[in-house]
């Protein structure tokens, strides 16, 4: 009798709870909850694991004044050019992806009409066109010797769960990586 009186509590318990969450979410205004996960650097990640609270990034050519400027984590280029009080007149935005977002660190530089693509590094790329370990996608680290597509997705999938990379060498955290693989990069890599 005892043990049924304890499993009808638990399941009324369970019941309750289960009701006030779906009350929440009913009455949120965003429709939903966000779920925010602790990661290795100390800032929470979002469950899509995108950074939160505000970041900063570096646009250049032809926006109204060329600067750094904070945005919330998640916001698009398009967010950033308005940031720098929007594109000028002579800015080519067919040249980039305004739907893109940005990330901590990154440089942007909207191309002006006529102005060669090779003006401004790509994404994933420094401004020396080396590869950064902490912006590039998978792609662009299949460009790099040796570097198949399962390692650069291994890269990326280390970077997403540990935060960036400091250094050049933490890549040895990365299976499938060692010594060897990194001395055939290391000229055409760099970690900002």
């Amino acid at each position: 009798m005892k043990l049924l009186a304890n499993g009808l509590l638990l399941a009324a318990t369970a019941a309750s709870l289960a009701g006030g969450v779906l009350l929440i979410i009913r009455h949120s205004d965003a429709g939903g909850m966000e779920i925010v996960l602790p990661t290795p650097g100390g800032q929470p990640a979002t469950a899509t694991g995108g950074q939160s609270g505000e970041i900063k990034v570096y646009v250049t050519g032809g926006v109204a004044a060329p600067g750094v400027y904070a945005v919330e984590a998640g916001s698009r280029l398009e967010d950033v050019i308005e940031a720098a009080g929007g594109l000028t007149g002579d800015a080519d935005p067919e040249a980039v992806n305004l739907a893109v977002r940005v990330k901590d660190e990154q440089r942007w530089h909207v191309p002006r009409v006529g102005e060669s693509a090779a003006a401004a590094p790509a994404a994933g790329r420094s401004a020396s066109g080396k590869i950064d370990l902490n912006s590039a996608s998978a792609r662009d680290l299949e460009e790099l010797p040796g570097i198949g597509a399962v390692k650069a997705q291994s890269i990326v999938a280390y970077r997403e769960a540990n935060g960036p990379f400091s250094r050049i060498e933490d890549l040895l955290g990365v299976r499938g990586i060692g010594p060897a693989t990194i001395e055939s990069i290391q000229d055409l890599i760099d970690v900002r």
